[in-house]
């Protein structure tokens, strides 16, 4: 872990150096601009061989489901073979899996058809859509601040954010889905702030796709960048001038077109599942979802988590006197920030997609500091960000290296049963039924058959397994079914 942990710090150095280069030319060649996407994309890739296993909570889930859509792509499910089939709508056993808006399993779906299912494959998207980010980050930058040290510290906030980096590896609930999200709401964010000061069409269709993308991701958050335009239209004379209507018809146009077919094919052919969860999915502002609740300040406690420390509080303060200037930036963060406050489910990810906001409202009010106050406030950020978030001890920790072990040895233990699938497991516990269907090309279950469930695999021309745990205490009395002895390392 060490050794990988130095590979990533040394790729973040090289790839600063890299940009340093292409940041000091005038007119970039295209040999260095191609440099830096490589060298940011390298940072990335590192996170996605961490863990040689898919973690605990969402990662297995979402790599399964991904997994099953190789063959059919709009037929999101955790069981390939449903041999029993739905015998409940809960999302972690359920046979048709509307959990998750589908356009991030599709970008995994095409990674393992691609390249094979593997437990990198699945976080490559994740890895090469942040690449993105950074590079869009960087150009942005170079065309709207000033100051070399300045740019650097705003670049460099993005690029230490172990958040961040959690998510693409898998570690951090919900994972790929949110690492996909904030890279496409963030650049659609950037891309839709481009248009609003060089009024090309072409960054609004791209803002608008990249929009779609993002509520096909995570439903509504996605449309974040249209409420910052609006905001800025309203506060800001020089914008409002230049608004036309028809550019907000547009970009909703192309977020309909994008977003509605898949939510009118899932309402007809999956109703029930649909159902379930629009019903599960609108309750999130009045009720805490699955005990996912905290005060009206949890997500200020989070955002050194988040954002870092020294962008938290070097931002808090810049927020202050943003405020007291009518900034559209600060007033949306404020309104998005309350938004968030008053829902009652609340987790950590949810306020990261605020992230890129702050950096530019950080960068154009400290570039209208006297230099050296903004040099010093740029240099404090940095520091703040190697103290405290670059060299943290989450890839490190002693329970960390526990977990990575009984975790690692779960796969290597799966895969040596040799299970088929014609096989249908049952009594895989705590959720290693998931893993188990990942790892391997059976079917399984987390409970104990019932004779009713061994005659329907029968029917069914499959060989039922009953995985045996030495904590079990059931008397196994079926004849004819194999039993197969196992110890699995259990985290939750």
């Amino acid at each position: 872990m060490i050794p990988q942990l130095s590979l990533q710090i040394t790729t973040i150095i090289l790839s600063l150096w890299l940009w340093y280069k292409w940041d000091s030319a005038e007119n970039p060649s295209r040999g260095l601009s191609i440099g830096i996407l490589l060298g940011f994309t390298s940072i990335f890739l590192c996170d996605i061989f961490y863990d040689d296993f898919v973690n605990l909570w969402d990662e297995r889930f979402h790599s399964l489901v991904a997994k099953n859509m190789r063959e059919h792509f709009l037929l999101p499910s955790l069981y390939k073979q449903p041999v029993l089939g739905t015998y409940t709508l809960d999302w972690d056993t359920t046979t048709i899996w509307l959990h998750k808006q589908p356009f991030f399993l599709w970008l995994m779906s095409f990674s393992y058809k691609l390249l094979g299912v593997h437990y990198w494959t699945g976080r490559l998207p994740s890895a090469i859509l942040m690449a993105w980010l950074t590079s869009k980050w960087a150009q942005i930058l170079k065309e709207n601040i000033q100051n070399k040290v300045l740019r650097l510290g705003l670049l460099f906030s993005l690029l230490s954010s172990v958040f961040i980096h959690l998510l693409v590896a898998g570690r951090m609930s919900t994972d790929h889905n949110d690492a996909v999200f904030f890279a496409l709401v963030s650049l659609s964010f950037l891309t839709l702030f481009e248009f609003q000061e060089k009024g090309k069409q072409s960054r609004l269709i791209l803002a608008a796709i990249l929009s779609g993308c993002a509520v096909l991701t995570k439903w509504l958050p996605g449309l974040m960048p249209l409420g910052f335009w609006i905001a800025r239209i309203v506060f800001d004379i020089d914008c409002r001038a230049r608004f036309q209507p028809k550019d907000i018809l547009l970009f909703l146009g192309i977020v309909c077109v994008i977003v509605m077919p898949w939510q009118l094919f899932a309402w007809t052919q999956y109703p029930e599942a649909f159902s379930q969860e629009w019903d599960y999915n609108t309750r999130h502002f009045t009720e805490a979802i699955e005990g996912h609740g905290g005060e009206w300040y949890y997500h200020l406690c989070q955002a050194p988590s988040l954002f870092g420390w020294g962008v938290s509080v070097i931002g808090a303060i810049t927020l202050l006197f943003a405020l007291y200037q009518r900034s559209y930036l600060a007033i949306s963060l404020i309104i998005i920030e309350t938004f968030f406050a008053f829902s009652a489910t609340k987790m950590p990810s949810f306020t990261l997609i605020l992230l890129l906001p702050i950096l530019l409202l950080l960068g154009l009010q400290i570039q209208l500091r006297p230099k050296k106050l903004m040099i010093g406030l740029s240099i404090l950020m940095i520091l703040f960000n190697v103290r405290f978030d670059l060299f943290n001890d989450a890839f490190l920790n002693e329970n960390q290296a526990h977990y990575r072990e009984g975790m690692s040895n779960n796969r290597k233990t799966l895969k040596r049963l040799n299970l088929t699938p014609d096989m249908v497991v049952f009594n895989a516990r705590k959720r290693s039924h998931i893993e188990c269907m990942f790892y391997t090309d059976a079917t399984a279950y987390p409970f104990y058959p019932s004779k009713s469930d061994i005659k329907k695999v029968r029917i069914a021309g499959m060989t039922p397994v009953i995985f045996e745990f030495p904590q079990d205490s059931l008397a196994q009395k079926e004849k004819g079914i194999k039993k197969i002895p196992l110890e699995l390392s259990f985290f939750e």
